[in-house]
């Protein structure tokens, strides 16, 4: 070999060294691999966010796949004793029985309907239902006489002047909004009060396999526990009042701060702040601001606490859809659970996790509201008229003793107006 094909290999293979050290390729000539540009610190928190609520997704939807496979084999369970029942008895005919036995498939309208009533289900009754005991035998039983009585009192309706306020609902769906209930019903009870708000037809429908299935009532049942805590955790800022520097991480960890932690220590985030207006205790209990921004969040929608994100889409509230009329104690149960959950860092919202039992959080909150309205009516009225005027304005106003002429003004008008009555 020559000495110049020497000196041209030689220089060649110095080119190749000082290339790999530079990090540069055939791909790559300029080395650019080995000088990544540094992304900006907004792109990776959106990603960082991103990918916390994948992994948040993904562990509720762990739980529900779990929950559908253990309430999947009580069906079964159950269906096998019914035939066995009704074999015993021999009855050729089960109010359970499947499509083959002439139902009607249910149209997208009623599948979406059936879900809308499992989630009011879950706010104005409970969060976790028993197996299927909506579906099982003492609601079997009492199924007639409760379609019966929904017909007649609708009937009733139709026969009587429609403008009286009082007469838009039946009996038993008015019942159940002119009274505080601070104890989970039972099942009949639950089934009657929720039959009194829907469609006739839909109602009749309720023990068809169909209505109770998974995608059914059962996911709107569920769903709507996970859907609050992800928008209470996606709108943590607006809703705690701080930085995620001071709340926790979200995703998979979910590691909890100094923030989140002393809101959960002694219950604080069931109290508004003390201020200098020498509040009580019992004119702050659940007056605080993540419990009333997460109802309004959870019944209105993002628009109505974070004035920068307004609706997508047009639509009635959840609070229209669900024909809530006002707040009850359940509501507020439910949201305080919610936000227990959220604070915790707790991975999946189940019935029992390792930091609380929200089964019995859910109904110790029910106990507490009904002692507060018992010792300290005022205050608990007063809480009470805070969220409704919030949420529901209409019912305000049809709860409003003013005289005809005060309505519709405000405090300064009314101030003036009482003097001109007093002058001579």
């Amino acid at each position: 070999m020559s000495n110049r094909h020497r000196r041209v290999e030689e220089e060649e293979e110095e080119e190749r060294r000082t290339s790999q050290q530079h990090g540069a390729t055939d791909n790559d000539p300029q080395g650019h691999q080995g000088r990544r540009r540094k992304r900006p610190r907004a792109e990776l928190q959106n990603d960082l966010d991103e990918a916390r609520r994948q992994a948040f997704e993904s562990a509720e939807a762990e739980t529900r796949l779990k929950q559908q496979v253990t309430e999947q084999e009580a069906e079964i369970r159950r269906l096998r004793q019914l035939q066995r029942q009704e074999a015993g008895r021999g009855e050729t005919h089960s109010p359970t029985a499947g499509a083959g036995a002439g139902e009607q498939s249910p149209s997208d309208a009623d599948i979406e309907a059936a879900r809308a009533v499992g989630r009011r289900c879950a706010l104005l009754h409970t969060p976790w239902l028993q197996g299927n005991s909506l579906f099982q035998s003492d609601v079997v039983n009492e199924f007639k006489s409760i379609i019966s009585d929904t017909e007649a009192e609708r009937s009733a309706i139709s026969d009587e002047d429609q403008s009286t306020p009082e007469r838009e609902w039946p009996d038993s769906a008015l019942d159940f909004w002119r009274t505080d209930r601070f104890s989970v019903a039972g099942p009949v009870d639950i089934v009657r009060e929720l039959m009194a708000h829907m469609d006739l037809k839909l109602a009749k429908r309720w023990l068809e396999p169909w209505f109770r299935k998974e995608l059914k009532f059962r996911t709107g049942h569920r769903k709507i526990r996970s859907d609050t805590v992800l928008q209470i955790a996606n709108h943590r800022g607006v809703i705690f009042g701080m930085s995620d520097d001071l709340f926790g991480q979200r995703g998979h960890e979910r590691k909890r701060l100094a923030g989140a932690k002393d809101l959960l220590d002694g219950d604080k985030y069931l109290w508004e702040k003390s201020d200098d207006s020498n509040k009580t205790e019992f004119e702050r209990f659940f007056r605080s601001h993540c419990l009333l921004q997460s109802t309004k969040l959870l019944l209105l929608g993002p628009s109505s606490v974070n004035e920068e994100q307004r609706s997508t889409q047009a639509g009635m509230s959840r609070a229209d859809q669900y024909e809530l009329k006002h707040i009850t104690p359940s509501i507020l149960s439910f949201i305080a659970i919610s936000v227990h959950f959220v604070l915790s860092g707790d991975k999946a919202f189940d019935k029992v996790t390792p930091t609380a039992n929200y089964v019995e959080l859910y109904e110790a909150n029910l106990r507490l509201l009904k002692a507060h309205r018992q010792r300290r009516r005022r205050e608990y009225n007063e809480m009470i008229a805070t969220y409704n005027q919030a949420i529901f304005p209409d019912f305000c106003k049809s709860n409003n003793e003013e005289e005809p002429e005060m309505a519709g003004m405000t405090s300064g008008r009314k101030s003036f107006y009482e003097k001109l009555l007093c002058s001579d």
